[in-house]
């Protein structure tokens, strides 16, 4: 863990934000999944927020507002995605209808990007 910086910290949040944002979000049946590439609100927020702490990482500059901003906006649109899908009213269909995987790994990787700002050290020169 001796190398572990906030350019690593920022490097592993953004590859878990791809591979979260890749994922079904929400899926009915296991057969229909939807992601944040279905609702532009979610792919501004998701893929802007990895391409922020791409620049950011590979910058050296504002990493740590940056990745704060980038976790939070992750965290939420992924909260509001699972709190709106546990709440539409599809009748008999909402009982088929479940979260992905895609959506809990943003979550994780949101709370994970958040955190590692004051875990990870700012790299010594």
């Amino acid at each position: 863990m001796r190398n572990f910086n906030r350019n690593t910290a920022l490097g592993i949040g953004a590859v878990a934000l791809i591979l979260g944002a890749i994922g079904p979000w929400v899926s009915v049946l296991g057969l229909v999944s939807v992601g944040p590439g279905n609702d532009t609100e979610l792919a501004i927020v998701i893929f802007g927020g990895i391409a922020l702490l791409i620049v950011s990482a590979l910058t050296g500059r504002f990493m740590r507002p940056v990745s704060i901003l980038v976790g939070l906006g992750a965290l939420a649109e992924s909260v509001n995605t699972l709190v709106r899908s546990s709440q539409a009213d599809l009748g008999e269909l909402g009982e088929l209808v479940s979260p992905g995987w895609g959506l809990y790994l943003t979550m994780l990787a949101g709370t994970y990007i958040i955190l590692s700002t004051w875990i990870a050290r700012q790299k010594t020169v």
